[in-house]
């Protein structure tokens, strides 16, 4: 079954999933899940690459595109932009496929990475704008029922 309009909304808030402040219902969105692996190949490896199951750095990145029309939303992203500061973000992630993925949110402290904005040009003073958080710390996701 499709699912229509609020139900695909893609939402980051600020603060925690129990007090989350909306700051932009998206329209583009990107996931990125890093993970460094560590090497621990030995001369007894047969010239295979042997990895440490486990070790290496985790870091999660988003990439958000949208609009934004509350003056209130626009200055939270332009200051946490500015400032380089570690806040805790929600990014809710729809339903993609009734099928395969279930709903849920991811919640950890990032930093605004990259921030870019342009007046929209629809005459209610809205502003085109896109975002790139990068976790700093655990960052975890929740599964909500579908």
């Amino acid at each position: 079954m499709a699912n229509k309009g609020n139900e695909q909304a893609v939402k980051l808030y600020s603060g925690t999933y129990a007090s989350k402040a909306l700051i932009a219902e998206v329209t583009t969105l990107g996931l990125t899940i890093n993970a460094s692996q560590v090497d621990v190949t030995t001369k007894d490896s047969a010239k295979w690459m042997t990895m440490l199951a486990g070790g290496g750095l985790k870091s999660l990145e988003i990439s958000v595109g949208g609009f934004v029309s509350d003056d209130t939303q626009f200055e939270a992203l332009q200051t946490a932009a500015l400032n380089r500061t570690n806040d805790v973000y929600v990014y809710e992630q729809p339903l993609l496929d009734s099928g395969n993925t279930t709903p849920g949110y991811y919640e950890g402290t990032f930093q605004l990475s990259a921030f870019s904005y342009e007046a929209a040009g629809t005459g209610d003073n809205a502003y085109a704008f896109t975002a790139t958080l990068i976790s700093s710390g655990t960052v975890t996701y929740t599964a909500e029922a579908a």
